[in-house]
């Protein structure tokens, strides 16, 4: 089966190796924190890391008039969703 044929939920599992024993990989547990650049005055940033994958980490990048707000009610609504799923 290709990943395109695949359902979601198969998608999300993982083959462990040499085993053949399919595992649920554990659900994301992002938390999205708004703060301001350090590289640059007028801009904010969203972080999120992933620690239950590589370390991966997330970001999103807000600049202009209303970046601060903008940045903050993009990290509340992505921790809301979090909290959802």
């Amino acid at each position: 089966m290709t990943l395109a044929n695949s359902s979601a939920a198969e998608a999300m599992d993982a083959l462990e190796p040499d085993s053949g024993v399919r595992r649920s990989k554990p659900p994301s547990t992002l938390h999205y924190e708004c703060a301001p650049s350090r590289a640059t005055a007028d801009e904010w940033v969203v972080e999120a890391i992933d620690y239950n994958s590589e370390g991966e980490i997330y970001v999103a990048l807000f600049s202009g008039v209303g970046a601060k707000e903008r940045a903050e009610e993009y990290a509340a609504w992505k921790n809301q969703q979090q909290a959802i799923a």
